[in-house]
């Protein structure tokens, strides 16, 4: 099972969450070429990225209800531009947010301003911590 970490804006995250729905412009990541392989089952995490200066909050964890495919709300985001990379979420426990502050300085993950993966260890350290010092946001 992979890890994955999506990207919204204070201003985008109300869809991703009233949709059920994490969303990308493409599948592949440019400033990695990573491609973002996600699958039923996996692991997600939203990042909802406020700005340089104020890395925002990440939420988390998700599961991956479908595979990531094109287009599967071809109407999502058309106010914000185009996310047509897309993959439907669901959540089985509760999913937690803590700050991007407190989790780069815990020093198990860097967090990116970009969509990302996650090793297997990585995204277990993430799931534990937001549990352990996350604040609850959706009960499960």
């Amino acid at each position: 099972m992979a890890h994955w970490k999506f990207i919204a804006t204070w201003m985008t995250d109300k869809e991703c969450y009233a949709r059920r729905l994490f969303g990308n412009e493409r599948k592949r990541i440019d400033k990695t070429g990573e491609t973002l392989n996600v699958k039923e089952g996996d692991t997600l995490y939203l990042h909802r990225w406020g700005s340089e200066d104020e890395p925002g909050q990440l939420d988390g964890p998700f599961i991956a209800a479908c595979d990531a495919g094109k287009n599967l709300e071809p109407d999502a985001w058309r106010h914000r531009g185009k996310y047509d990379w897309q993959v439907r979420i669901g959540w089985e426990d509760t999913v937690y947010s803590m700050d991007i502050d407190e989790i780069n300085e815990s020093g198990g993950v860097d967090i990116k301003h970009y969509p990302q993966g996650f090793s297997e260890v990585q995204g277990t350290f993430l799931s534990g911590l937001l549990k352990r010092e996350g604040t609850p946001i959706i009960n499960g």
